[in-house]
């Protein structure tokens, strides 16, 4: 559950952080690069609310894990391949993706055997998962300067995206029967 929330978290770090400067980097202007966030964060909550409904299921909780997954690779491998031939696309598969914060803590919150064990299983996976994810912009911004372009950066965020959506994939695992 840490791994899953370090993930998430980073991804959302990561976007919040670097995309307007991805897109500007490309030859957007800094307005419509803006804008490109805010449909990335504005498209995050109805599809969180739309997944809601999945978690009360084991299969229903892996095939949202599928759905957010699929959505983050998609939008970075958008970013990556084509960033400006239809960014509003990738910032909605982008948000859409970003929307596993809720989905996490529906695990978090029915992973212990009692309030007490929730309660310190959620604070550990919080604390450790956003220590870790805190590294990730600092990371990306690194090797954007270290390599001069946004490649090696976005190849990274769309492996872990993998990696978030593999760990989910294993969270559910004993859920989905």
């Amino acid at each position: 559950m840490t791994a899953f929330f370090a993930l998430q978290s980073l991804s959302g770090y990561a976007v919040i952080g670097w995309l307007p400067t991805i897109l500007t980097d490309h030859g957007m202007s800094p307005d419509r690069a803006g804008l490109m966030l805010g449909v990335a964060l504005v498209v995050g909550v109805p599809s969180t609310f739309a997944l809601l409904p999945l978690t009360r299921t084991g299969p229903g909780l892996r095939l949202a894990f599928v759905v957010l997954g699929a959505s983050l690779m998609a939008g970075y491998l958008g970013l990556l391949c084509a960033p400006l031939a239809v960014p509003a696309l990738w910032a909605v598969l982008t948000g859409i993706g970003l929307g596993a914060f809720p989905l996490v803590l529906a695990i978090i919150g029915s992973s212990g055997r009692g309030p007490q064990e929730t309660a310190a299983l959620s604070t550990f996976a919080q604390s450790v998962g956003y220590l870790l994810a805190s590294a990730g912009p600092l990371g990306l911004g690194l090797a954007r300067s270290a390599t001069g372009s946004w490649v090696l950066p976005l190849l990274t965020l769309l492996v872990l995206a993998a990696l978030q959506l593999l760990v989910g994939l294993a969270l559910t695992a004993r859920r989905a029967h």
